[in-house]
């Protein structure tokens, strides 16, 4: 198994205490909100992702645990999956779930400022996660700092990004106006990252993004 590319560095995630405070107080229940139907769109989704065996991927956002056993599908009993979330509440009914899987590791982190070595991750998944971050730019060049040069970054939902703003919308409060940006923005801030676009769905199956750094063959 893989070893944790954790490095030392501090935790700045004070601005955040809202949203942290929002999942928080939804971690209890949060597996319940997942239908069969959604549970068969992240199969679907991760089944057009490639990942290799032995990787070191970091899911980030992961709530409970939810892509865990998927992913545990790609790496096939090699690799880590580290599981990294805002919420310490949404850490523990994930470790307690998995507490027998060896695959796996959780850190309580903030998605823009990560303790992970440069270059040292081969896949990152952000799945419905990306609009609850308060600095999308900022978290996206983040994330392509630990990117190894062959990796991809990942930006998925179960539902197409109008129904996912409007969602949000719906839920006002904290999550209001929490977005995907439209096609174009994101493509502008994936250059920012210095990353490329791979892959885009945005349809009735579900959205999908997959990118690498610009330095990848």
């Amino acid at each position: 198994m893989n070893s944790i590319p954790i490095q030392n560095h501090p935790h700045t995630h004070q601005h955040h205490k809202e949203i942290e405070h929002f999942f928080n107080n939804h971690a209890p229940n949060w597996d319940s909100y997942k239908t069969k139907e959604e549970l068969q769109a992240i199969e679907n989704l991760l089944s057009l992702v490639n990942i290799p065996q032995n990787s070191i991927i970091i899911d980030i956002g992961c709530g409970t645990g939810i892509l865990v056993p998927y992913l545990l599908k790609h790496i096939k009993n090699s690799g880590l999956i580290i599981e990294t979330d805002l919420s310490p509440q949404m850490i523990q009914y994930g470790k307690n779930k998995f507490k027998n899987n060896s695959y796996t590791a959780w850190l309580i982190a903030d998605a823009h400022d990560l303790p992970v070595k440069d270059h040292s991750v081969n896949a990152i998944i952000c799945f419905s996660v990306f609009p609850h971050l308060i600095n999308q730019q900022k978290a996206m060049i983040e994330h392509a700092r630990i990117l190894a040069p062959n990796g991809i970054w990942v930006l998925c939902h179960t539902k197409p990004r109008r129904e996912i703003n409007k969602f949000h919308k719906n839920l006002g409060g904290i999550v209001g106006n929490h977005i995907i940006p439209d096609k174009k923005t994101i493509l502008n801030m994936l250059k920012q990252a210095q990353l490329k676009l791979q892959y885009f769905q945005d349809n009735s199956n579900g959205y999908l993004l997959i990118a690498s750094p610009q330095t990848s063959k």
